[in-house]
């Protein structure tokens, strides 16, 4: 969604919209959205050339476990709040700057054109877990036959010398 901050002017205005997958460019293939996808609120606040972004998004995702492969399905939700300025103003500061707490959420637009999209896709990035496990005891797959050894075992013997951390047992802790 593409917001022209010439129609703004000194104002509050509301937003909720629906970002779908497709319209995500950085999202992993892996990351699947509910039918809906994104669901993205919030509002622009609007003080002369200066627009605040405050919202939430809320999701229905699936991806498969990192361990053993399996769906797993989760809500997540967050919260979004960065201050936009224009690109020229960040130009026309020159020489030795010092930054504030405030600068560190302050992004810029140019052509007077804000892309709420890119927005809340950085902050779903941001905010997705790095490890995916359908459970925190899951065991994953036998390295050998594949096998899902949270629903089965198998009769595959793994020995040490196959295993490159065997040698972390010795550690002494």
């Amino acid at each position: 969604m593409n917001i022209d901050t010439g129609r703004l002017k000194n104002s509050v205005t509301e937003f909720s919209y629906y970002l779908k997958q497709e319209e995500c460019s950085r999202l992993d293939p892996l990351i699947r959205f509910g039918s809906e996808g994104l669901f993205c609120k919030g509002e622009l606040l609007c003080k002369g050339k200066d627009v605040t972004v405050e919202g939430t998004y809320e999701v229905t995702c699936s991806t498969p476990c990192d361990r053993c492969s399996e769906e797993v399905l989760r809500v997540l939700s967050g919260d979004v709040k960065i201050r936009l300025q224009p690109l020229e103003e960040k130009n026309a500061l020159k020489g030795d700057l010092e930054l504030n707490v405030n600068d560190i959420d302050t992004e810029f637009y140019t052509n007077n054109k804000i892309n709420l999209d890119l927005i809340f896709e950085d902050q779903f990035l941001l905010d997705y877990p790095l490890v995916n496990v359908c459970k925190k005891d899951c065991k994953g797959l036998c390295p050998q036959c594949g096998v899902n050894l949270n629903h089965s075992s198998c009769k595959c013997l793994l020995s040490d010398k196959d295993n490159p951390f065997a040698i972390l047992k010795k550690l002494q802790l």
